[in-house]
């Protein structure tokens, strides 16, 4: 190598440490060492700084003055910048309760600053505005907006949404959170959000806003309207109905739409997990708004439309049901055949919300008009929680939910806090759900409406006694059995990851081993395990209609499958069932919602259970007055108890054995 001339150093300190960056890259690092020690001063510490310049030197230029270095400056991509030299605008006090405001968005051409006016209304004489739904984003990002004349900030989200539906002509009449709701003003917060249903409701249209285009936008909205003609023409040949039809194989070929597995879908798929299906205000907005459009950028399709072709695919299983549009379809289809506030909460955990408060405060326009059917001719009154209070704490509104609940003798509250132990919110009772924590699965006794003919599960009746609240409101007195307890707990399934393969050949397989190790085979029959075994996996459900096979012998048939499979999406391992394994596809489908993020144990009398990932060893198992399904509990001493959550035990759920002969207080906190 050729040694370098020490004339090229230039006594300048900047020139010297680029000079030294430029060997780095060039030399191997002894060479580079030696020259530090025989060419330059301060060796020793020009060394030790040496690691820290590299890595900070593809984000500085090397001046010739390197006493203050300059980061490099890139353009920002997006929309264009704020307005300035405006005072800050200050919200005038909302003359009262019926008030709202709405914004005038100003015309202008796409690189012109943003302008417009808020104005007073009487909530009545609102009319003719669209209700702008959106994800408010990253807000340290901030545009500054004209209104009134004066300056506003909004999230850079929202600025894009206000450049692309502002007219080149003639103003837009708008009703958008951040702007026309004072967010300072807590009063107002909780005023204005009890109205949001209202608003929602009588808009002239919605409009919800994914954000701006990308360079696949096109793609997915292309697709989204061949297959929203598709649809209509299905429509119009079978007949509208409520109920989506199957997409076939052959529908989808006529159409020159390719294969769900071409590439050519992920433009597709990208749009579906977007960020705004999964925020907990749109359960709201989307059910509520009559007429709305959905809007990425440029490209736009009714909202109608959307629900109805996504329906379709989640029927054909083209389309994952709990994809988070998914849920959201469902959600707007079910929505008016009854949903109540609890089920409505429930269906809302894991999306995404910026205060715990909001889990509520956001579907309470959805629920005032859906009572809960508590018995016959009997409702569950819950005009308590239409207050809206941002100065309430967390644990409190929790609380009131469920005391309106468990205090007129409706105890799903109680199953619905099975996952506590992963929520955020901190001194709760384990009675009281915590609606931050995310919703891993459905609850038991929504799984249960098959068990009965009637299409109502048996509910656990000894002596019809409503639960009793202590004074202090932390302790929960409930009337029933503690009559079992948990002998052995199955191997836990991992939460993300598991192949079909692993899922069946390692963890039910292992569940099943350890039945026939705890349970007496000289007293029950080995078919007779299997088959119980088989049907908790599936919560009993029926499969005679596709095959005359047994639960058990579907069970091994579905580990057959597992076993035997080699398809793989990206790069994972899938099941494909054909015509002649319509019992196994089912069976898996039933036990993929059944077992999910349960864990398998099995009580004292030789009962075999699913109950939450937490269940231990020495838990209770008891049965409430009033209750649907078994509760696991745990004792915490002083003759008081914890809930773990609810479980199905087999040969329990249809009412097989009776309880009345047990009737005592057991006090929950």
């Amino acid at each position: 190598m050729t040694a370098l001339p020490f004339h090229s150093v230039n006594q300048d300190t900047g020139d010297r440490v680029g000079f030294i960056i430029e060997c780095f890259r060039t030399s191997f690092p002894f060479v580079i060492r030696n020259f530090f020690v025989t060419y330059l001063p301060n060796a020793g510490l020009l060394s030790k700084a040496l690691s820290w310049v590299l890595i900070k030197s593809h984000r500085v230029r090397f001046t010739r003055n390197m006493r203050s270095p300059r980061r490099v400056k890139r353009p920002k991509a997006g929309i264009p910048g704020s307005v300035h030299g405006l005072s800050p605008y200050v919200y005038e006090t909302l003359p009262n309760d019926r008030y709202t405001r709405y914004f005038e968005l100003a015309p202008g051409q796409w690189n012109e600053p943003i302008r417009g006016v808020l104005r007073m209304i009487p909530m009545d004489e609102l009319e003719d505005y669209e209700a702008v739904s959106y994800v408010w984003g990253d807000q340290k990002s901030r545009i500054i907006i004209d209104c009134n004349g004066s300056s506003i900030s909004v999230g850079v989200n929202l600025a894009l949404l206000l450049r692309r539906m502002r007219l080149l002509e003639g103003t837009r009449r708008l009703w958008v959170d951040a702007l026309c709701i004072d967010q300072s003003n807590k009063h107002e917060r909780s005023v204005q959000v009890r109205h949001m249903g209202y608003i929602y409701e009588h808009a002239l249209r919605g409009v919800f806003w994914l954000g701006d285009e990308d360079e696949q936008t096109a793609e997915a909205f292309s697709l989204l309207q061949e297959l929203a003609q598709m649809v209509q023409l299905v429509d119009a040949r079978t007949g509208y109905s409520e109920v989506a039809h199957t997409l076939t194989a052959q529908e989808m070929q006529q159409r020159r739409l390719p294969d769900l597995r071409d590439e050519r879908w992920n433009p597709f798929w990208k749009l579906l997990l977007d960020q705004w299906f999964m925020r907990t205000w749109i359960l709201q907005e989307a059910c509520l708004t009559p007429h709305a459009i959905m809007q990425r950028g440029s490209f736009t399709i009714e909202w109608t439309k959307f629900v109805r072709l996504i329906a379709y695919m989640v029927s054909s299983q083209a389309v994952r049901n709990d994809f988070a549009a998914s849920t959201l379809v469902h959600f707007c289809l079910w929505v008016d055949y009854g949903l109540d506030l609890l089920e409505t909460l429930q269906l809302a955990r894991g999306r995404f919300c910026t205060e715990p408060l909001d889990r509520v405060f956001s579907i309470l326009g959805l629920a005032k008009h859906q009572p809960t059917h508590l018995s016959s001719g009997s409702f569950v009154d819950t005009s308590e929680l239409q207050t809206v209070d941002y100065d309430e704490p967390t644990s409190e509104l929790y609380r009131r939910v469920a005391r309106v609940y468990l205090l007129q003798g409706d105890l799903r509250p109680l199953g619905l806090a099975s996952n506590n132990v992963i929520g955020n919110v901190k001194g709760l009772p384990s009675w009281v759900p915590d609606w931050t924590a995310w919703n891993w699965n459905t609850p038991i006794y929504y799984s249960l409406k098959h068990l009965v003919p009637e299409g109502e599960p048996v509910r656990f009746a000894l002596a019809n006694r409503t639960p009793v609240l202590s004074q202090d409101g932390k302790q929960l007195t409930v009337y029933g059995a503690l009559h079992d307890q948990v002998v052995a707990v199955g191997r836990h399934v991992r939460l993300r990851g598991i192949s079909p393969r692993e899922f069946g050949l390692i963890y039910l397989e292992s569940w099943r081993c350890l039945a026939f190790k705890h349970l007496n085979l000289a007293v029950v029959r080995t078919s007779d395990v299997v088959d119980a075994f088989a049907r908790l996996l599936v919560f009993d459900h029926s499969l005679t209609r596709f095959q005359r096979w047994t639960h058990a012998e579907t069970y091994f048939r579905y580990l057959d499958a597992v076993r035997n499979t080699n398809h793989r999406v990206d790069g994972r391992q899938v099941l494909y069932f054909d015509d002649n394994q319509l019992d196994i596809r089912n069976f898996a489908v039933y036990v993929k919602g059944c077992v999910t993020y349960r864990t398998f144990f099995i009580t004292a009398s030789g009962y075999l259970g699913l109950g939450p990932f937490t269940v231990r060893v020495g838990d209770q198992i008891a049965q409430f007055d009033g209750g649907w399904t078994p509760f696991v509990l745990r004792s915490v001493g002083k003759g008081c108890h914890e809930i773990v959550g609810e479980s199905y035990i087999q040969g329990l759920m249809k009412g097989e054995k009776d309880f009345t002969a047990v009737n005592q207080e057991i006090h929950l906190v």
